[in-house]
């Protein structure tokens, strides 16, 4: 439908009057409602009805970015993450952790690299684990805070079968003299306990026993129940090769300490060791229940995930469901000018008549867009093999034959090999940006090793792809489309953002791929003001019918969501 100008601006005018009271209303929300739904979220939290502390962190978040409260923020955010993690959804804290990593709060960056350091090593990607530690270290304030990390990088050696560089970290902790701190008792059993269980890797069996008793000990008169299990699993398998008495009546209290803090994870370790000690038939009366807990956390955790997920769009659906009301509210109001706006009436006659006409010309020029973008890519790969084959070719062999003449005056010859030298290059940049694209079977290859080519040392690129899309299905230009698109994110990426963390996802919705790009950049100054990079991207997008939303705000990074048909 299109609407007259004048109608626009009368709609302004009005919307613009009640903005004031609108913002003094959220503005007592947070002073009111964002405390209210924090403490209750940490009430629930701290009870382990995780669900729910996740839904009212969420509703105080939304609150206090209002105010733009980051240390709320963050708090709230760091929270989500946390309840997500314990219940097994680790892609939708990865997510959470990331948005919190964009805010950039310095109290909480060496926290999220360290849970995510946790998620990956959980899922046994031991060297994004030991990146994100680092991460941590390097984001640590001071000595005690380098423990965590310091002590997770050793726990990741042990891990990969490296236990001698676990020894190292873990004795340079243990001689420093942050430990004379008497409220560190937990993090100096921590630490005890891994050197013990990394001296038993590489054969000290009588150290081992020594840390592992000495973390025992301090555990049970701190009253660390939930940290013992990790001491009682660790000499579960210290005493299963030669005592399996012992083993087992380790692994027993693991497996009870662990159900009484609902610890699944734990629990599963412990019966497994148990399951290893009475191998023979008729023995082994651990296995069913074994069985019954493995089957029983994965629904736990399905359904964790698609809890989380339903609660950010029920939320989602509220927000929808007030502007709608805002909107009601606004369209009342206009109702009451109804009359006045009669006398526009003729000049809206005619300017809705103006706008019918370019709407006629916009569908004629969509119509005809299809065609265009085949004929575009055509001239983009005409042009990168004239730039390749003529241009850098004829430069190249102008660069040969300078080397090899007699110029009198060396430093010149020097200056214009070096400008041909930046002539040759930027003409082979230039053809191959827009070089031909491999639509064929090799065309997920080519489209991840570009994406990766913007990675360096400074900036991280993460790829989230569950193999679960059939791009032999897709449609050739919606490739070509997908990959132009994706390269100019990342070149803005490199150009303008100043991000360090990139995300790229990939996902089959059914008749449409769905791909979500996220950085941790300087955002946009304003929103949705487009560079000519994007301002393509999106007209590439929209050409083939796909749709797109953006995500953007000073100084809190970049994210845009775009599917594109099959």
């Amino acid at each position: 439908m299109v609407r007259s100008p004048f109608l626009i601006l009368i709609t302004g005018i009005f919307f613009f009057s009640c903005n004031d009271s609108i913002k003094e209303d959220a503005l007592q929300a947070v002073k009111t409602e964002a405390p209210f739904f924090r403490e209750k979220a940490s009430q629930c939290f701290n009870k382990e009805v995780y669900d729910s502390a996740f839904f009212y962190f969420n509703k105080s978040k939304e609150l206090y970015e209002i105010e733009k409260d980051t240390a709320n923020i963050g708090y709230c955010l760091y929270q989500m993450a946390m309840a997500q993690q314990t219940l097994g959804d680790y892609y939708g804290s990865e997510e959470t952790l990331t948005e919190l990593l964009k805010f950039k709060i310095p109290d909480y960056i060496a926290p999220a690299y360290n849970q995510l350091g946790i998620i990956a090593k959980e899922q046994k990607n031991y060297d994004d684990a030991y990146e994100y530690y680092a991460s941590t270290l390097e984001n640590a304030k001071n000595k005690v805070e380098k423990i965590s990390p310091l002590n997770n990088i050793a726990v990741i050696w042990i891990q990969k079968n490296e236990p001698s560089k676990a020894v190292t970290i873990l004795e340079s902790i243990l001689k420093s003299a942050v430990f004379r701190d008497t409220t560190l008792k937990a993090k100096k059993a921590r630490v005890m306990d891994n050197l013990g269980y990394a001296y038993f890797k590489i054969g000290r069996n009588k150290d081992a026993l020594a840390f592992l008793n000495k973390s025992l000990e301090i555990r049970n008169k701190e009253s660390l129940s939930y940290d013992a299990i990790e001491s009682y699993l660790h000499l579960a398998e210290f005493y299963q090769k030669n005592n399996l008495s012992k083993s087992d009546e380790y692994a027993l209290r693991a497996y009870q300490n662990a159900t009484y803090h609902k610890s699944i994870d734990e629990r599963l370790e412990a019966l497994s060791f148990l399951m290893a000690n009475h191998i023979k038939p008729g023995l082994n009366q651990y296995t069913n229940q074994f069985l019954r807990l493995n089957d029983s956390i994965t629904g736990v955790r399905n359904n964790a995930k698609n809890q989380f997920a339903k609660i950010k769009y029920d939320f989602q659906n509220e927000k929808d469901e007030n502007q709608r009301l805002r909107i009601e509210r606004t369209d009342n109001l206009l109702k009451l000018e109804r009359a006045k706006r009669q006398r526009l009436l003729s000049i809206t006659g005619v300017s809705v008549l103006a706008f019918s006409i370019i709407w006629i010309v916009r569908f004629f020029k969509k119509k005809n867009r299809k065609e265009k973008i085949k004929a575009v890519y055509d001239t983009e790969t005409r042009i990168s093999k004239q730039l390749h084959d003529e241009l850098a070719n004829d430069v190249f062999q102008t660069i040969s034959y300078v080397q090899i003449q007699e110029l009198p005056n060396s430093e010149k010859k020097e200056t214009l090999l070096n400008s041909l030298d930046k002539i040759y290059k930027k003409a082979r940049n230039i053809s191959r940006a827009i070089t031909d694209i491999d639509t064929g079977n090799q065309y997920q290859f080519h489209l991840k090793q570009m994406l990766s080519e913007y990675a360096n040392e400074e900036i991280k690129v993460i790829i989230k792809d569950n193999h679960d899309i059939n791009w032999d299905k897709v449609n050739p230009e919606n490739k070509v489309t997908i990959y132009r698109v994706l390269q100019e994110l990342m070149v803005n990426m490199r150009k303008h953002s100043q991000a360090n963390i990139v995300v790229v996802g990939f996902e089959d919705i059914g008749k449409s791929i769905q791909i979500s790009y996220s950085d941790n950049g300087i955002g946009m100054q304003e929103e949705l003001k487009l560079k000519n990079g994007l301002k393509n991207a999106e007209n590439r997008i929209l050409s083939i019918k796909g749709t797109l939303t953006f995500e953007t705000d000073s100084g809190k990074g970049f994210r845009l969501n775009f599917s594109i048909p099959k």
